[in-house]
């Protein structure tokens, strides 16, 4: 709100007197009344005009004119005007005696558009005659809110509340909470503090204060229990907005940051646990875990915040149960260096309803990520894939040429594998070999460099078939070797050599059509070899039994083949039979049945037939045995199978 100073005559005596002339005149008459204007008060400027008047046309009434002698007779003309700081405005009224009172005139509304005092007044014309009605009366445009427009200070917290918690305990024992308003500069009468309450701005009013004076009384409001259970607890912020008796709205104060609970607050915080400690590569990769024990007054929905060398860890759910474990990454274990590093802290936090519930200690962690040999670019790429700046290894068979390749003509002796040594190499650096992640066994399957190693070493490997044998075939088998020193806590691995291996014959479980009679050394499968299957009618069975190298989702493509006889007695081949079977559930080990419908044995009548399938086993395709029968589906004179 603006403060304005009242013009005075400093000269005592003249003011008198021109005070006694006025209460003499014959003209002293009513001074004009401006509609709008609030009710002067102690501790304000009077003749304010209302914000919401303010900028629009308003009336001035003239209730009362001087009183002439002899009075004014009928029929005689005047003209009412009103003057704004003197300066003639508004639209000139003409009345005729006898006057009838309040004469209503019209302030324009540009005239309480700008800001300050103003002097209302008002011409009577009587007959062409004017009078100007004096003293002119002072109207206030006030446009400024309390605090001269400026943001007010944060509200204040009792003495006895503590770091701006506001504890169920206190909140119930007082019935909620007295806030104090800070005293503004312009105080005046009437001025009000709308007290907002929330998570943010803007908050649910929950309570107003006004000035009942221009003094510095305390200001403070009233917060209940009750107001504080509707909100909740957590972060939230109290703030009050001013707005003065002319209606001029303040700006947001700067927001009082508390914290309120509402329920038991976590307590006993143990600190929290690395088990794995001190950590070592192989205790990093994937991830290391912080163990958090079960503390006091958990609720489910407490969120559990682990800071590991400052990092935060994404947030768990006490409802998860306890003790918590927190797998923090090896990027972030390793962020702060290969080390040694003896101190890396590890913290943690109870988070509810947006406030925090510090552990407090910690604990400090001893990390050693170092390594022999040529350390990997950063970041680092998985160890389970290798590092990249290591050479790759490369295998050789007995017989076959091809890198990385072996063949059956290579399982009668060992095969051997080779890579250049790392450009950083020291004594003591242990390189050792693994096929599919199993170490290879025996002399030849690690090698220890004594530091004097030229650039171009090869380290040998050599694998031994039986072991070879024993991992099995494999269309990509994985082959490197890690690095390792005595004096270093960590390994070194390389990437991954893929091997094709085929030393084993792949031998698949052989088909047998079911329910044949023998003669003579053949199998045959005649009219009585025949079932009625659902969904396909009569037919042959072949069973398959399960086994290695079968397996779950296979799919197997069979094929039926045969021939009849001509006149002759020269073979005639009919049109194969082929179709797709996917393995599914446990039939890669208990076995399954296929079906060879009568119409397909129909075409053969009588002659041989034979039944096998393919399928395909570490990217190889292999082929079963067959199972070859003689056919005979008619009966003595030539007609179909009898149904039985």
């Amino acid at each position: 709100m603006t403060i304005y100073k009242k013009t005075v005559d400093k000269d005592a005596g003249r003011a008198a007197m021109r005070a006694i002339r006025l209460s003499r005149s014959p003209l002293a008459a009513e001074a004009p009344q401006l509609s709008g204007l609030l009710p002067d008060v102690v501790g304000d400027s009077p003749n304010k005009l209302m914000r919401n008047r303010q900028g629009l046309a308003n009336d001035v009434e003239i209730n009362a004119l001087i009183d002439l002698d002899p009075p004014v007779p009928p029929r005689r003309v005047g003209k009412f005007w009103l003057l704004w700081d003197d300066v003639a405005t508004g639209v000139v009224e003409e009345k005729t005696s006898p006057f009838t009172f309040p004469i209503t005139l019209t302030l324009p509304a540009e005239k309480t558009v700008a800001e300050g005092i103003f002097n209302l007044s008002y011409v009577f014309e009587y007959e062409g005659v004017p009078y100007k009605f004096a003293p002119a009366v002072p109207i206030y445009v006030d446009k400024e809110a309390p605090n001269r427009g400026a943001p007010g200070e944060p509200m204040v917290l009792p003495d006895d509340i503590e770091d701006d918690y506001l504890s169920s305990e206190y909140l119930r024992a007082n019935d909620g909470v007295l806030l104090t308003i800070p005293l503004h500069t312009d105080r005046k009468t009437g001025d009000v503090a709308q007290v907002y309450f929330g998570a943010s701005d803007p908050g649910a009013l929950v309570g107003s204060y006004e000035t009942p004076d221009d003094s510095d009384s305390e200001m403070t409001v009233k917060i209940s229990l009750g107001q504080f259970i509707i909100e909740g607890e957590g972060p939230k912020i109290f703030y009050y907005v001013w707005r003065d008796r002319v209606g001029n709205p303040g700006q947001h104060s700067e927001p009082l940051n508390v914290k309120v609970i509402l329920s038991a607050a976590p307590s006993n915080l143990q600190p929290p646990e690395v088990p794995e400690a001190p950590i070592d590569l192989a205790d990093a990769f994937p991830d290391t875990g912080v163990v958090i024990q079960q503390y006091d007054n958990v609720d489910p929905n407490d969120d559990i915040r682990v800071s590991w060398d400052g990092i935060y860890q994404p947030d768990k759910k006490a409802g998860s149960g306890f003790p918590m474990i927190v797998n923090v990454p090896y990027a972030d274990i390793r962020r702060g260096g290969l080390g040694p590093r003896p101190d890396v802290k590890v913290t943690y936090s109870v988070w509810r309803s947006g406030l925090e519930y510090p552990e407090g200690a910690g604990i400090e962690v001893a990390v050693d990520l170092r390594r022999p040999g040529t350390l990997p670019p950063d970041p680092e790429p998985d160890p389970d894939i290798g590092n990249p700046n290591l050479n790759k290894v490369v295998v050789k068979g007995a017989v076959t040429t091809d890198d990385n390749k072996l063949e059956l003509v290579d399982a009668n002796g060992p095969a051997t594998a080779s890579v250049v040594v790392a450009s950083v190499r020291a004594a003591k650096d242990v390189y050792k070999l693994y096929w599919n992640n199993v170490a290879v066994p025996g002399a030849g399957g690690s090698v220890e460099l004594d530091g004097t190693e030229a650039a171009n070493f090869v380290v040998e490997f050599t694998i031994p078939i039986d072991f070879i044998k024993a991992q099995g075939n494999g269309a990509k088998v994985k082959v490197h070797y890690t690095i390792s020193n005595e004096d270093l806590p960590g390994v070194n691995p390389s990437l991954r050599t893929e091997v094709s291996v085929y030393v084993l014959a792949v031998v698949l479980p052989t088909p047998k059509v079911a329910f044949t009679s023998s003669s003579g050394g053949f199998d045959f499968l005649t009219c009585n070899s025949l079932r009625t299957i659902a969904n396909i009618g009569r037919a042959a069975v072949v069973d398959v039994p399960g086994g290695a190298p079968l397996a779950p989702d296979m799919v197997l493509k069979f094929f039926w083949t045969g021939h009849h006889y001509d006149e002759d007695g020269a073979e005639v081949p009919v049109t194969p039979y082929e179709f797709d079977k996917t393995l599914s559930g446990t039939e890669h080990t208990a076995g399954f049945s296929v079906y060879i419908p009568l119409a397909i044995l129909e075409r053969i009548t009588d002659g041989s037939g034979s039944i096998k399938y393919s399928a395909t086993v570490d990217e190889r395709p292999e082929d079963s045995d067959p199972h070859d029968v003689e056919v005979v589906v008619r009966d003595g004179i030539g007609g179909p199978c009898p149904l039985v």
